[in-house]
């Protein structure tokens, strides 16, 4: 099963630590090296704009699954935003 991992740097200079989420993916779906799967994305950019709210640093989100005791991360779907 596919995972969004959901990752805000916050800012422990001023005591706003990192946090990590991850949120399930209620579907399936395949990435290849061509073409990314467009449900995926837009699942992706809903949940992102759902946690913009609660990050406040720079916000990274990258699409994870374990299979063998392995992390396998999908092909080109990392994406790092900035909070402002």
């Amino acid at each position: 099963m596919w995972k969004l991992e959901i990752h805000d740097s916050g800012d422990p200079s001023v005591g706003i630590f990192s946090q990590t989420w991850f949120v399930d993916v209620p579907f399936t779906f395949e990435f290849d090296n061509n073409k990314d799967d467009e449900n995926a994305i837009w699942f992706k950019e809903q949940i992102e704009n759902i946690f913009e709210t609660y990050c406040e640093g720079k916000m990274t989100t990258r699409f994870i699954q374990k299979l063998d005791n392995k992390i396998h991360i999908a092909h080109n779907t990392a994406s790092i935003i900035n909070i402002s």
